[in-house]
């Protein structure tokens, strides 16, 4: 069976949350949608409290999602989380390990069978 993806899309979005407290660092999140024919199929996320990566299938199209990622001054700190169960609702998460401060590089990709088939670009952000 061959399946065919029309048109792979993204859309990027960031959420910044200051704390109150003067000496509280600013936390933020931000998240990368791929979409196939138009509509979204998978979303990654990336909660810098915590450093949280979090893979979500939203499409029933018999593709998976996964997200890779690395911290930019040490490409060997690096990981990927992988949704493959489907559009089931539930989304699959990953407690990473990036210092304070460091820049974070990730992307979204598309999986059949566990094998990337079309990833958006990187998306920088900070732990």
């Amino acid at each position: 069976m061959w399946k065919r993806i029309a048109m792979v899309g993204t859309t990027v979005g960031a959420v910044v949350v200051a704390g109150l407290a003067v000496a509280a660092p600013a936390s933020a999140s931000s998240y990368v949608t791929i979409n196939t024919n138009g509509t979204a199929a998978g979303r990654g996320y990336f909660d810098s409290n915590g450093e949280h990566f979090t893979a979500c299938d939203l499409k029933t199209d018999g593709y998976g999602v996964q997200i890779d990622w690395y911290v930019v001054s040490n490409p060997s700190n690096s990981g990927s989380v992988r949704d493959g169960t489907g559009n089931d609702g539930v989304c699959v998460d990953q407690n990473a390990s990036i210092a304070e401060g460091k820049a974070v590089d990730y992307r979204v990709c598309l999986t059949d069978s566990g094998s990337e088939i079309a990833c958006t670009a990187y998306v920088r952000d900070t732990a």
